[in-house]
């Protein structure tokens, strides 16, 4: 697991906080200059982190699922649909696992077209 910590005071921050609760930090205000590493030091030894993009999880999970469910059109059009948003909003500079998002989509596709078969053929 990775740890975050606030660049004002140096306490841990939890993946969900909009605010650190020891100084109430706004970390939704944070400019960050990157450079080529993963890390970035941002006080006294501490870093941020690249981060998940949540869309391309749930364009993942959805893929997975789509694969037991293909005969269900919406579920793989929904991953396609996830994932998508997923590729428009992604920040290689503060997000990680573009993977997620690449074979969602793809098993998403196969899965759509899968479904398409299956529903011209009957």
């Amino acid at each position: 697991m990775i740890n975050i910590y606030c660049p004002n005071c140096g306490t841990e921050r939890y993946n969900t906080a909009n605010y650190c609760f020891q100084c109430k930090f706004d970390f939704n205000t944070i400019l960050l200059n990157y450079d080529n590493n993963v890390h970035v030091s941002t006080r006294e030894g501490h870093n941020l982190s690249k981060v998940n993009n949540r869309y391309f999880l749930f364009g993942l999970i959805i893929g997975i699922v789509s694969m037991f469910l293909a005969e269900i059109g919406i579920i793989p059009l929904t991953g396609i649909v996830i994932n998508v948003l997923g590729f428009m909003n992604y920040n290689s500079k503060i997000e990680k696992n573009y993977w997620m998002g690449v074979v969602g989509f793809c098993l998403s596709a196969v899965y759509m077209i899968v479904n398409i078969y299956i529903h011209s053929t009957s």
